[in-house]
Parts: structure tokens; sequence; C-alpha cells
């Protein structure tokens, strides 16, 4: 799957990954293939009515881990708000 994500200074980004596990339900496992690549396991669990999302991602190498963990962690709050806000809209 290829997409283009806009970022807050105007720039686009090509982004490409494959979904590697789908398992309904509670598990998403994807890899990035475009850089800086990554696995991404996504997994859910009902907590009293509530659904738990644990957000885990494995970079390629420390190199590339090093370059991005001061701009990913909150790149990742704000997608999951993006989710936070789609999810209250559709309930």
């Amino acid at each position: 799957m290829s997409f283009i994500l806009h970022g807050p200074n105007g720039a686009d980004y090509q982004n490409e990954i494959e979904f590697v596990e789908v398992k309904w339900p509670g598990r998403i496992v994807l890899q990035r293939v475009s850089h800086p690549k990554y696995q991404a396991t996504v997994t859910y669990e009902d907590i009293g009515g509530k659904t738990k999302a644990t957000f885990r991602q494995l970079f390629e190498t420390v190199g590339v881990f090093e370059k991005v963990k001061g701009f990913v962690p909150k790149a990742n709050e704000e997608n999951f708000d993006r989710l936070e806000t789609v999810l209250a809209k559709n309930r």
C-alpha cells in the first residue's frame, strides 16, 4: 500500500507499507518499506468495554532509531489523536 503523508510544514512524504499479519481480533503487524524502515505491531484488547491499543515499532537499525526518536513519539501521538477524533464521530 502506498500513500502520501502531509507534514505540518507543508511537505509531502511518500510512504509504502506491507501488511505482514492481520489477526482478528487483536493484532496487526505492518512493515514500512520506505525510509525510515520499521516494523510496527499494534495489539488491541478489550478492557471493561474500552479498547486498549499498544503500538510498538522496531526500526531497521539502531542508527535509524537514533535519527527518528526525537520526532516519532510526538508524530505517533498526533496520529492517535486523529484516530480518536474519527472514532468519536463514528460512534
